[in-house]
């Protein structure tokens, strides 16, 4: 599906792996429905948060998995 599924693998498990780091910074390690791409602030600072986004969030869970089930090529 995706990238994956044009080849682009190692993008598409970059992408995995950033979702992830992400969200070792949030509560419970729950993805929300989205957070900011600004720059971190210093290292071991997670992502800009959305004040008013909604977590956890259904497609925001799945996306990891959808991920990993892309990258294996399942």
């Amino acid at each position: 599906t995706g990238l994956a599924a044009y080849g682009f693998k190692k993008l598409a498990g970059k992408i995995l792996l950033a979702l992830l780091d992400a969200s070792s910074a949030m509560e419970l390690r729950r993805l929300p429905e989205l957070f900011c791409g600004l720059e971190r602030e210093g290292p071991g600072e997670g992502p800009t948060l959305y004040p008013v986004a909604c977590s956890p969030q259904a497609w925001a869970a799945a996306a990891p998995f959808l991920l990993i089930q892309a990258c294996l090529g399942l």
